[in-house]
């Protein structure tokens, strides 16, 4: 399973990468432009999964038929992922950024098995730290709901 979901995101760092190209560049400037970054992102999920792809045949992690009990807790996952990104979308011009994805982060790593101290810490600091880097450093404004800070 691990060998396909690699291929998977080698491919997909493969059209990223490739699709990049099409982004119109900034005439007149040494800046990279708006396809810098895609690039760099998808040069990177090739060149990781890659790694991944590697390392899994060496070992001969040939793909294998997965037992009920293993796409169950893959499919909470994948569901959780997909109930995380429709509260983001629904909920955070009520909330804001700060608290909606405080409360998304803590429950995704509830639900991985993280400690609740470790779950707590964590997604609070990262999201502080996101907010921080995004809205302050690079002016990105973000939902500030009822706080309006």
């Amino acid at each position: 399973m691990e060998l396909i979901i690699s291929l998977i995101i080698f491919l997909s760092g493969g059209f990223i990468f490739g699709y990049a190209f099409t982004f119109p560049r900034m005439e007149g400037t040494n800046y990279p432009g708006p396809g810098f970054f895609p690039k760099v992102v998808g040069f990177g999920l090739m060149v990781l999964s890659f790694v991944f792809i590697v390392k899994n045949i060496k070992k001969r992690a040939w793909p294998r038929v997965p037992r009920f009990k293993e796409i169950k807790y893959e499919l909470i996952n994948v569901l959780a992922i997909i109930a995380s990104v429709l509260f983001y979308i629904y909920v955070s011009e009520y909330l804001g950024f700060l608290v909606t994805v405080s409360i998304i982060l803590v429950s995704l790593m509830l639900l991985l098995k993280v400690p609740w101290k470790k779950s707590f810490i964590l997604g609070i600091g990262a999201t502080v730290i996101t907010y921080l880097l995004f809205n302050r450093l690079l002016s990105v404004p973000l939902p500030g709901g009822f706080f309006m800070w």
